[in-house]
């Protein structure tokens, strides 16, 4: 089936689900479902210390959705999250704030934790590590806000964590800071927006 640009495209409009997956970038009309996530950007890195993913929030969204997949570590670490505005990251004065609950097997814990830092996930050094992030309005002069999720196995042990918390301050951020609590990670990132 060829893909025609349409004329018009109104609100309500029946379009095949086939066609969002359509290259539309040479149309004249950039079409997108407003109701779901729109992809912005996909980075991948590998025995870093520190990765920026730049230019991956703007007004254009409130709410973002982060994916990653096969995170690994030089050894069994943790992942973390800093924001950025232009060239500058937030990286003082204990303004990150998160709430973390942790099951393995039948055992249950939680913590609390004011930083320089969000925790965004655990690992080994096997690449089986999935973790999905959601935070919002990053790039609004708003406390931005975020809730994670992420599982690993070690051997036969299964681990899950739930995080969620606050950076509290209102400035307006455009990319974020990847990096691990000790040693080097390795993975891949990609971030969607959800329209407005």
């Amino acid at each position: 089936m060829a893909w025609t640009t349409p004329t018009e495209v109104d609100p309500g409009d029946a379009i095949l689900a086939s066609l969002w997956n359509t290259d539309v970038k040479g149309n004249t009309q950039q079409l997108r479902d407003e109701r779901g996530p729109v992809f912005i950007k996909e980075q991948s890195f590998s025995a870093v210390s520190s990765q920026i993913v730049s230019n991956c929030f703007s007004s254009s969204y409130r709410v973002y959705d982060i994916v990653f997949t096969e995170l690994r570590g030089s050894t069994t670490t943790a992942t973390q999250g800093q924001l950025r505005a232009g060239s500058v990251t937030t990286n003082s004065g204990n303004l990150y704030t998160y709430q973390e609950i942790s099951a393995s097997g039948t055992s249950v814990a939680g913590a609390r934790a004011n930083g320089n830092v969000w925790f965004l996930a655990a690992h080994d050094t096997s690449p089986n590590t999935a973790a999905s992030i959601r935070i919002v309005s990053p790039a609004h002069a708003v406390i931005t806000t975020y809730i994670a999720q992420t599982q690993y196995r070690s051997g036969a042990n299964e681990t899950l964590y739930v995080m969620s918390g606050d950076l509290n301050n209102t400035t307006v951020y455009d990319s974020l800071v990847i990096l691990p609590s000790t040693g080097t990670i390795t993975g891949n990132v990609r971030i969607y927006g959800w329209a407005q």
